[in-house]
């Protein structure tokens, strides 16, 4: 089995025996909580979408811990504040992160180590802070999208993106503080 469907509002971890399964689709389910041992055991796991639901953290570190096959997970229209530090430690083939449409404020060095990552969407969140090196050191991103967000501070800093960025899209933001440093070929404002 590749591909599995859940469609239950309330997860548990019966899921553990199908190591074969490499994508598992679990959106518009309504779920607010994901048992810390949900996706232990599935080493294949390369997709994980947790889309449009109403998860408001990723606190336990152990959530997707193991999945080193992972490439693609797709957190948006969740209910997320805050990515803790710890939430992509580890997955080191994770080449896609969305987590648009969130209520996400500040933007830590949160992918550090995701060596392979090649996009990130953090658009349409609540954005007020980006650490300079957030992005730094990610020498396979090709493109950030911080389209609609608010970011402000009080005075500007810079913000380090690596040669290997492409795009950059940061339309309909108030991003007016920054700094980009880096070698882009398109950037979208508008």
């Amino acid at each position: 089995m590749e591909l599995m469907k859940i469609s239950r509002k309330n997860l548990e971890n019966k899921y553990v025996d199908l190591i074969n399964i490499s994508k598992i689709y679990l959106h518009n389910n309504n779920i607010e909580l994901l048992d810390s041992q949900i996706f232990n055991g599935l080493i294949n796991l390369q997709t994980i979408d947790l889309s449009h639901n109403k998860i408001p953290d990723f606190k336990n570190r152990e959530l997707f811990a193991g999945l080193r096959n992972l490439t693609e997970i797709y957190i948006s229209n969740n209910q997320l504040e805050s990515i803790n530090e710890h939430t992509f430690e580890g997955l080191i083939n994770l080449e896609i992160i969305d987590v648009s449409n969130n209520k996400i404020i500040k933007i830590q060095r949160i992918f550090e180590n995701l060596n392979k990552i090649k996009k990130i969407d953090l658009s349409n969140n609540q954005i007020e802070y980006i650490d300079e090196n957030a992005f730094k050191g990610l020498h396979t991103l090709h493109e950030i999208n911080l389209h609609g967000n608010i970011y402000h501070r009080r005075k500007t800093h810079n913000l380090y993106l690596e040669d290997s960025v492409h795009f950059v899209s940061v339309g309909k933001s108030k991003i007016n503080d920054i700094n980009f440093i880096f070698n882009l070929r398109v950037i979208i404002i508008f």
